[in-house]
């Protein structure tokens, strides 16, 4: 079942998720088995081949590796909010009714466009805000990821709780609720990794970090616990006006299911900080150190954007398409996740071995996206290898690398919250660059990843403001 090796902790224990895989792959191949640590060996796949394979045969029930510490902590110490996991966490047939529940409420455009016009007023808020937080140099200020974090959370609050937080004020107290479920989200996903992704004893003992971890998930269920209810009652006091558009919260309670949408709110709180804010980062970063990628850009917004007040609408967010292929080098030179997983429900053969039904394989998209066989000029930040109406044969990739670059995911388990996402950030980097030129001073950026990839150097961009 392929090479098959033993984590030595001394050899591979301080590496991040990407550095370890990497160096599996040169010293062992494209396919790779992990013992040890105490849990379910684990299956690499690093050919983009492999990666179709193990989707086109993932059941209408996809298994995907789930959060063993988020299950536990719903199934065990909150089940009394719990009575159904949260589609993050759910598998099987659970897992299907609430998904096959909640995807007319969170997958339709014209539910997404019904939030255009907020998240729009949210982006012209966090440009004021940009402009005032600026030194005399015209940088911005070094924990400006936490900005980013500020209006990813009013943005995806605003989505999935029908709230405004006000997390774009002019100073956000660090004891504030906002800022302490920022807070919360990041120790979060420090801590899936810390639990979940290396040894650790906390199923048996209560460590530190499992301790540390209740009392984040506390804060955060809390919040949105409180919001559901209290949306729930508005609606049971009032009458229900029919065919009028609901928000996403007002769909889901008026659904066959209302009991999802307390799960929903908190997996798009966790689901909607961290990742919405390091993809628009990392697009941030890559432009400021691109500047002719970014006068395209600019070009293009200048055009669909005539001034910097004409307003943003959806007609107009589907006319960028400059906009969009950023976006989509940005996650394939950045990937903020690193791959898929997914348990096989039959016997397979992959890459010329026999898998049995029920092995663990996880898919390295963050390698297969940087390999020149799937894309050519990988390690080149090149939004035009996106663009079907410029002849960039250059750039052509083969048919079988579309399975390398999945940022969503594939199938019945893609990302529900997708067009939410990609929304929020289109607004945001087109109000952007539509007012401002960036620039970097800092050296070469660098990344790191765990369970999330973000910059690992402060986001001080000079952001000088456009004339016209």
């Amino acid at each position: 079942m392929g090479q098959k090796t033993k984590m030595l902790l001394g050899t591979y224990g301080k590496m991040g998720v990407s550095q370890l895989r990497l160096k599996l792959r040169e010293q062992f191949g494209d396919i790779v088995r992990l013992t040890g640590m105490g849990r379910k060996d684990v299956v690499f796949l690093f050919d983009s081949a492999d990666f179709e394979k193990m989707h086109r045969n993932e059941s209408v029930w996809p298994f995907r590796q789930g959060l063993e510490c988020m299950t536990y902590y719903q199934k065990n110490m909150r089940s009394d909010l719990f009575k159904w996991r949260s589609l993050a966490v759910a598998q099987g047939k659970e897992w299907y009714e609430m998904r096959s529940s909640v995807n007319p409420v969170m997958m339709q455009p014209r539910r997404t466009k019904m939030y255009v016009e907020p998240i729009v007023t949210i982006a012209e808020e966090f440009i004021e805000r940009m402009k005032k937080i600026r030194d005399d140099k015209m940088e911005l200020p070094s924990d400006f990821a936490n900005e980013l974090n500020k209006w990813a959370l009013e943005s995806i609050a605003y989505i999935a709780l029908d709230t405004r937080l006000g997390c774009l004020v002019d100073r956000l107290e660090p004891d504030s609720r906002a800022q302490l479920l920022i807070a919360a989200v990041a120790d979060m996903f420090d801590l899936f990794y810390r639990l979940d992704f290396v040894p650790s004893v906390w199923r048996h003992v209560s460590t530190k970090n499992w301790r540390k971890f209740v009392k984040t998930m506390d804060n955060i269920t809390g919040f949105a616990y409180e919001i559901v209810s209290g949306k729930m009652n508005e609606l049971q006091s009032r009458k229900d006006d029919g065919d009028a558009p609901k928000s996403v919260l007002e769909a889901l309670l008026h659904s066959k299911n209302p009991e999802y949408a307390f799960g929903m709110a908190v997996d798009m709180l966790i689901a909607g900080i961290d990742t919405t804010s390091n993809t628009t980062g990392t697009a941030l970063t890559l432009l400021a150190t691109n500047p002719e990628k970014q006068e395209k850009l600019f070009e293009e917004l200048a055009r669909i954007l005539p001034t910097k007040q004409t307003p943003i609408t959806a007609e107009k967010l589907n006319d960028m398409k400059y906009l969009k292929a950023v976006i989509k080098e940005s996650l394939r030179v950045q990937p903020i996740f690193p791959g898929n997983s997914r348990d096989t429900v039959k016997d397979l053969v992959i890459g010329g071995y026999q898998i049995p039904k029920g092995t663990r394989l996880l898919s390295a998209h963050d390698i297969a996206c940087k390999d020149e066989k799937n894309f050519k000029q990988a390690d080149k930040f090149i939004p035009e290898r996106w663009l079907k109406s410029e002849n960039h044969s250059d750039l052509d990739s083969p048919d079988g690398s579309r399975f390398a670059f999945l940022p969503f995911g594939f199938g019945p388990r893609m990302c529900i919250g997708r067009r939410f996402a990609e929304l929020e950030i289109e607004v945001l980097l087109a109000k952007i660059m539509r007012n401002f030129r960036l620039s970097y001073h800092y050296g070469d950026m660098e990344w790191t990843i765990y369970v999330l990839r973000r910059p690992s150097k402060p986001l001080k961009f000079r952001a000088e403001e456009r004339k016209t």
